[in-house]
């Protein structure tokens, strides 16, 4: 995924929830994201997402899940996540 050089700006999580689900799932979370270009804002809205795959224009796929190589022990959303997830929702790279 290719990302514009304008200043990406992702707001704290406003709103989330971690539904009963087995432990080996990945928790899911609403977010407020707000994506600000150099003279307007280009996006702003909340996004459903969670921990998964991106798969950028370079450098191959890696998880997004927050656990940075097992330094965090529980799988997470994440910034890189959540805006991968608002990009192919709202049809912008």
């Amino acid at each position: 995924m290719f990302i514009p050089q304008f200043l990406l700006t992702a707001l704290p999580l406003i709103s989330s929830y971690y539904p009963k689900v087995p432990e080996h799932h990945s928790p899911r979370t609403i977010v407020s994201l707000r994506i600000e270009g150099q003279h307007q804002t280009l996006f702003e809205g909340y996004v459903y997402t969670w921990p998964h795959d991106v798969d950028p224009e370079h450098g191959g796929k890696h998880r997004c899940d927050g656990t940075n190589a097992d330094r965090n022990p529980k799988p997470g959303p994440t910034v890189t996540g959540t805006l991968d997830n608002a990009a192919s929702r709202n049809g912008f790279t």
